[in-house]
């Protein structure tokens, strides 16, 4: 398994438990993040969808997808940006900068793993991945 793969497995890891613990205590999830309770069943629905995305991120990196690292990336950015906005504009608690911080230092790492293992070249940009398929 290539260092790249790795660094998603790990994230896996770390999304399908908080998926989990979100869907079955969502209170203790709401008193963290100092959302209201009355929004109870939105936080169990997004307790699914974080597990679901675990279960995307373990399947691609057992299976080296590279197309998928190389997604993830800007889209973990991009959550990265959005948690900053919704504190920034939208007054959410500081937290919701700590969720989009993980997410923004997964995507460094799973990047810099990715030149380490060659899938980018020096300018970022893809190269031919024959020996991966």
């Amino acid at each position: 398994m290539t260092n790249s793969a790795k660094s998603i497995l790990y994230f896996s890891l770390y999304l399908m438990p908080t998926g989990i613990f979100i869907l079955l205590w969502p209170q203790i999830f709401s008193v963290v993040m100092d959302i209201n309770e009355t929004t109870i069943h939105f936080i169990r629905l997004m307790g699914i969808v974080s597990f679901i995305l675990g279960f995307y991120y373990l399947r691609a990196a057992l299976e080296n997808n590279v197309g998928f690292f190389r997604t993830c990336i800007f889209g973990r950015l991009i959550f990265l940006a959005g948690s900053i906005l919704v504190y920034s504009v939208f007054e959410a608690p500081a937290i919701f900068v700590l969720f989009g911080a993980v997410d923004g230092i997964g995507a460094i790492i799973t990047y810099r793993y990715m030149k380490q293992d060659s899938l980018v070249d020096d300018d970022g940009g893809s190269e031919t991945l024959a020996k991966y398929d």
